[in-house]
């Protein structure tokens, strides 16, 4: 599922500038040998190799399309879809892999900080989208349109290709009732190539998933996420509440699942993000609590799952972020005090990402402010 995500105050320290460019470099050089160097065969060959022991958090695939989980197979699966679409369309991929390291470049300078795996996630449904195009366009009977989207996306015109999705979309959808879901795919299409470039035309595309595809929650997450960018505040708390509602009765079906857990911690969190811009902090601390006790649960549960340690590390930013106003100035310290406890402890094993490490001198900043301001020191 995807994210999109909290956002961490932004820090102008030089240590933190170096990190997202090197972050950047990285993280373009990782697409440039995923897309050269592998092909699926060799995935397939070796695929026990790379993903370890089998474990529950996995990246699955059902009928709301793949979810990303917070272990290193989510990875393994973003890297597959690369291959795949390098051993289909080795240009598409290229261009795939500019479109992405221009969004990540976006997002470093914007100062955001996301969870990997809701980084992954997004990483993940622009992929998907171009994996989709290229296989489709590679058929002997593949459709203008889908070619069309193909030439397009390969001169960097993803406005153009969104245009075109657009033209399926409303073919499928017209068609009966049973090419809904068809619809709502390429209308979550749209809003992934829209993002970053037309926030209205993103919003559009994702008000028509959730039309064609209701009982979707990947709709309404996508949707809260892309109404607080547009500044619609109201209509974000309703999107989220509509995905919590979703998620709570998977949950219900099957409360031992970690993954309907972990979404339910999100929504919690999405719901708080809204209520703090609404000025509600009393209802955003009950919400940030609420996920915070879901997210130390998943950690109790696996020590060792470094993604639920982060999780509770962003929970517990999120709750002292709420200080002094919605949260009195010593439980912030002690949040924080407890998040840069985690995060120290996972560095030492080097289990933070590049992108988890700036993390650190971030939360220090934020906690050191505090504790001055409550004489602390």
């Amino acid at each position: 599922m995807h994210r999109e995500t909290p956002v961490w105050i932004s820090s102008n320290t030089t240590v933190v500038e170096m990190k997202q460019a090197a972050i950047t470099l990285q993280r373009t050089a990782l697409c440039l040998v995923i897309i050269s160097t592998f092909s699926v065969v060799a995935f397939a060959k070796n695929s026990k190799a790379i993903t370890g022991a089998p474990t529950s958090q996995s990246a699955t695939s059902g009928k709301n399309g793949i979810s990303v989980n917070a272990s290193d197979n989510a990875k393994v699966i973003v890297q597959k879809i690369y291959q795949t679409i390098y051993m289909t369309d080795p240009a598409l991929s290229k261009a795939l892999a500019m479109e992405q390291a221009k969004r990540e470049q976006a997002e470093q300078e914007a100062g955001k900080l996301t969870r990997e795996r809701d980084t992954l996630a997004s990483e993940l449904e622009l992929a998907k989208t171009y994996l989709r195009i290229a296989q489709d366009a590679s058929k002997q009977d593949a459709g203008e349109t889908v070619k069309k989207a193909r030439q397009a996306l390969l001169v960097g015109d993803v406005k153009e290709a969104e245009r075109l999705l657009q033209v399926d979309e409303e073919q499928f959808a017209a068609v009966a009732t049973r090419n809904l879901r068809k619809a709502a795919q390429l209308a979550r299409e749209r809003a992934s190539l829209a993002e970053g470039q037309d926030t209205a035309k993103a919003l559009s595309a994702l008000r028509k998933a959730a039309e064609y595809e209701p009982g979707n929650r990947e709709n309404w997450w996508r949707l809260g996420d892309i109404l607080i960018t547009s500044g619609n505040l109201a209509d974000a708390v309703k999107a989220y509440e509509r995905f919590q509602a979703l998620v709570m009765d998977e949950v219900r079906r099957d409360p031992g699942n970690s993954e309907w857990q972990r979404d339910l911690s999100v929504s919690y969190e999405r719901i708080g993000d809204v209520q703090v811009a609404q000025g509600d902090l009393a209802g955003a601390l009950k919400s940030y609590t609420d996920g915070l006790n879901i997210a130390r649960q998943l950690a109790g549960r696996d020590p060792l799952n470094a993604q639920w340690a982060t999780d509770v590390v962003v929970s517990l930013y999120n709750l002292a972020s709420l200080a002094p106003k919605g949260l009195s100035s010593e439980k912030a310290v002690a949040s924080l005090r407890e998040a840069l406890d985690i995060l120290e402890k996972l560095d030492k094993q080097a289990k933070l990402t590049h992108q988890q490490q700036s993390w650190l001198p971030m939360v220090t900043q934020r906690l050191n402010e505090l504790e001055k301001s409550t004489g602390k020191e």
